[in-house]
């Protein structure tokens, strides 16, 4: 496996990378807002959480930064306190600055529709915005940046973000645009379905012509008994 090929280290390219441009001053910190006002924060707005993400990021590499330029002060090693010491610190920065990417760029998106795209656009986001700083919200804690109350109502507000989207979850699975022909398992017909299928090399296909000839599944309104290629057939 190559260097490009592991997450690992790309993390720490990212992070070397960063570290690089906050030294240089490329990187810009002048627009995050004050990490003193963040408990105050209404933790279920979009502005909020996003805010939440950017201080995570930059907040883990001043301290990533910091920590190396203490530790090389004491004369320790750079390759020690790099890949050994500080690399919890590194992964977690790297991954910081694209979960922070991801929530921005799904943000600019949301912003540029209407109506009830943007309305579920804006569910989708919140939700995973709450699950991330539920994830790590001893972190964020520690920090200051949430309190004690609002960590306690978090696993709430996840669960009725949970509960306003599932309403509308079907019709979300269809942009996808999965082909319905192909949503079919064979072990959701029990020991027979599987014996079936695996009574020949089907390579990993539940559409070969083996399989569809002697598979049996029930069709969506589970009147009658059909053979997979006559669904199929009825959809092509």
């Amino acid at each position: 496996m190559t260097a490009e090929g592991d997450n690992t280290v790309l993390m720490q390219k990212v992070t070397k990378e960063l570290l690089g441009m906050m030294q240089s001053g490329e990187m810009n910190s002048g627009y995050l807002p004050d990490p003193q006002d963040a408990p105050s924060w209404v933790i279920t707005s979009i502005d909020s959480l996003y805010k939440l993400f950017q201080l995570r990021e930059v907040e883990l590499l001043l301290e990533l930064g910091s920590a190396i330029g203490s530790k090389l002060g004491d004369g320790k090693d750079m390759f020690d306190v790099w890949m050994g010491e500080e690399s919890d610190t590194i992964q977690a920065a790297a991954k910081a600055h694209g979960e922070r990417i991801c929530f921005e760029q799904t943000l600019k998106v949301m912003q540029g529709l209407e109506g009830g795209a943007r309305s579920i656009m804006e569910a989708l986001l919140r939700l995973w915005g709450l699950s991330m700083v539920e994830t790590y919200a001893t972190w964020y804690l520690t920090h200051n940046l949430i309190s004690t109350e609002t960590a306690l109502s978090l696993p709430q507000h996840v669960r009725n973000a949970v509960s306003h989207i599932g309403s509308a979850s079907v019709d979300m699975l269809g942009i996808l645009g999965v082909d319905e022909r192909v949503l079919h398992a064979p072990i959701a017909f029990g020991a027979r379905g599987l014996e079936t299928y695996n009574s020949k090399d089907n390579r990993g296909e539940i559409v070969g012509d083996h399989y569809r000839r002697q598979a049996t599944s029930f069709d969506r309104k589970g009147l009658e008994r059909v053979r997979p290629e006559l669904l199929f057939e009825a959809k092509l």
